[in-house]
């Protein structure tokens, strides 16, 4: 009777709903439940009380398991089942989940988690169901923290009061044994936080708590070696390229954001704005999904090997693909230029921003565009980039650019 249980429903989702079963069949398994005149007749009890609970008759099902009760075997699959069973119909049962029920619950979620080991009793599936259900009620009566332990989703990283909370919680001394528990599930530690945290910093220019923040992650994770230089900006971006140049620096994550401090003080205090302004620029297009330094921002939370904007969760593609830090100092460079050679190198490197943001916007904006006929979609337009680096034709950097850039050698082909 073991294999009954979650394979037939639980993929640690939901269970079927009553739509999917066959309307005959709680009938005429409860009509045999109820004769009692079986070989084995806790097989049907149970039969009869899961089917009352996929039809969402959860005193019906608890009446047959408490038939069953008397009848089950003492060996530990059949005990293990009917176990299993009642705690299933007890979560999906319960409106809300207030702390009456969290201790009703702690003893047999402890022994569901522990059982999972257990080769001969199939439950993984069944766990995740309860966890995922638990989660949704908690969500729905406003306990964040305590649903995101159960199961983790990537929008409540969204909001950093969250972040804020679940660090809070993991950090409470003297925590109750169901919050000890809940704890113990949390796919997210306070260390990953701390990570997550620091690449938000970053981004949004903030390097005195993205420093402090990276301090509190693994160490292992800050000082991971960045595969390219990601103070360096070609034409064409070619990660590969860049992976395999040769480097004087090898910057970790942590030399990273305290090389991008000394650059802004340096930018404050007015010395060389221009280069500096560049070399920022370039690092904060690296660390984006575009640039030549994804390894900055993969973490547990953001996630890691993305090889292209969709396998990115869809919360977080727009602030790794924003240009918005990277396009503030190459206006800044842009600005502070003093010759057409400098004007046009920053020109181009806003005009490369601007062709990731179309993309953002275009391509990116939504999920149903990953399947739109892209057959009739322009590759590029002119952005204000190319139009401002067109005056400066007669400087070294342009011819680069028009030998490189094969969407430029065609807008100027065109508009000659």
């Amino acid at each position: 009777f073991a294999s009954f249980q979650t394979t037939r429903s639980f993929d640690g989702m939901a269970p079927p709903s009553s739509d999917s079963t066959d309307k005959n069949l709680l009938p005429l398994v409860a009509r045999i439940a109820d004769a009692g005149n079986t070989d084995k007749p806790w097989v049907w009890q149970l039969a009869a009380g899961y089917l009352n609970m996929l039809d969402k008759h959860y005193p019906a099902a608890t009446s047959y398991y408490k038939k069953a009760a008397n009848t089950v075997p003492k060996d530990h699959l059949p005990q293990a089942q009917f176990r299993l069973l009642r705690i299933l119909n007890t979560v999906a049962a319960a409106t809300t989940i207030d702390a009456k029920l969290e201790q009703q619950l702690l003893h047999d979620l402890n022994w569901l988690h522990d059982a999972q080991s257990d080769q001969s009793f199939r439950n993984n599936d069944a766990f995740a169901w309860v966890r995922k259900v638990m989660a949704d009620k908690y969500r729905r009566a406003g306990e964040r923290v305590k649903a995101e332990c159960l199961f983790t989703q990537p929008s409540f990283y969204t909001s950093n009061d969250n972040a804020e909370a679940l660090k809070t919680f993991l950090a409470k001394p003297n925590k109750t044994p169901y919050e000890n528990f809940l704890a113990s599930l949390s796919n997210t530690k306070t260390a990953d936080i701390f990570d997550f945290q620091a690449v938000q910093y970053c981004m949004n220019d903030r390097l005195d708590e993205a420093i402090e923040a990276l301090k509190h992650a693994e160490p292992g994770k800050a000082q991971t070696i960045l595969a390219g230089n990601p103070f360096n900006a070609r034409i064409n971006d070619c990660h590969d390229c860049d992976h395999a140049a040769a480097q004087k620096v090898k910057y970790s994550r942590t030399d990273l954001l305290k090389k991008l401090k000394e650059l802004k003080d340096k930018i404050t205090a007015g010395q060389d704005v221009y280069t500096n302004a560049i070399l920022t620029g370039n690092a904060q297009y690296n660390i984006t999904h575009y640039g030549n330094a994804r390894a900055f921002y993969e973490c547990l939370i953001y996630g890691s090997d993305q090889s292209e904007p969709w396998s990115i969760d869809s919360v977080f593609r727009t602030p790794l693909t924003s240009m918005a830090t990277a396009i503030k100092y190459y206006t800044l460079a842009l600005n502070a230029a003093q010759t057409d050679e400098q004007r046009a190198k920053a020109q181009y490197l806003l005009a490369k921003c601007q062709r990731n943001e179309w993309y953002n916007h275009t391509v990116y904006a939504s999920e149903a565009n990953r399947f739109t006929d892209n057959d009739h979609r322009p590759d590029f337009t002119a952005w204000s980039g190319f139009k401002a680096l067109k005056q400066y034709s007669g400087t070294k950097y342009y011819s680069e650019v028009l030998k490189e850039c094969g969407y430029f050698n065609t807008y100027i082909r065109k508009n000659h």
